[in-house]
């Protein structure tokens, strides 16, 4: 983990973190964001429930980019069963080039899109051009739940860090029982975001941690921790 890494947390990410999952056990698994050259690398939250902890672990990650360290990380240190989604062009790059040099994939990854409705998604935007689109396959989580099949199966954790489009796809995902959800929300006014997180709660998600400095007035973004809150006692102090 990158100096620039604990300062953040030490500074932006600590002083949010509420009782229901101490400071001395909240996980820090590293992914490097490119946000800020100032910051570097910050991470993803996790709290270190006995699901999370069990070989029944499983994480569903969507949105990687050009940088998977938090997915590799989770599976480099737990026994997580971890699949990772993201259907943009440079991801498919970067994972192409490891295997030139004879890495091997630790993770599941498929290049589909989280959507609403399955099918064929023609208005994604490919982040590393904004305003240039992409042809992505896209399915609801109800889906990606069934084909692999998790549909029974309670999950440790869900990621989601794709850009806006979570406000689409999370009431879907909102229905579905696991445990944490980590995951970077978009404001886009202080009425959007104020509904957005009531929505979360409202199913029983209580935040363990947030981070602050990059959310003004409802606009922006912001990293947020949440922890189903009859699991809270499970979170070792």
């Amino acid at each position: 983990v990158s100096t620039q890494s604990f300062f953040f947390f030490f500074f932006f990410i600590l002083p949010s973190i509420q009782n229901i999952c101490p400071p001395s056990r909240v996980v820090l698994l590293v992914k490097a964001m490119l946000f800020s050259w100032i910051w570097g690398s910050v991470g993803f939250l996790v709290c270190p429930t006995p699901l999370f902890l069990s070989k029944d672990c499983i994480v569903y990650s969507f949105g990687i980019a050009d940088n998977d360290r938090f997915e590799r990380d989770l599976a480099a240190n737990t026994s997580c069963r971890v699949l990772a989604f993201d259907p943009q062009p440079l991801t498919r790059r970067m994972l192409r080039e490891r295997e030139r040099r004879g890495e091997k994939l630790t993770y599941e990854f498929y290049p589909w899109a989280l959507g609403r409705e399955n099918g064929n998604l023609t208005n994604f935007h490919d982040y590393e051009k904004y305003g240039r689109t992409i042809h992505a396959q896209m399915y609801t989580f109800p889906h990606l739940l069934a084909k692999f099949g998790h549909t029974a199966q309670k999950l440790a954790i869900v990621k989601m860090d794709i850009e806006r489009y979570e406000w689409s796809t999370l009431p879907d995902v909102l229905k579905t029982d696991f445990e944490q959800l980590l995951i970077e929300l978009h404001g886009l006014s202080p009425t959007h975001w104020t509904g957005g997180v009531t929505r979360i709660s409202a199913t029983g998600f209580v935040p363990f941690a947030k981070e602050k400095g990059r959310l003004f007035q409802g606009r922006g973004f912001q990293e947020r921790y949440y922890l189903k809150h009859y699991n809270m006692s499970q979170c070792p102090r």
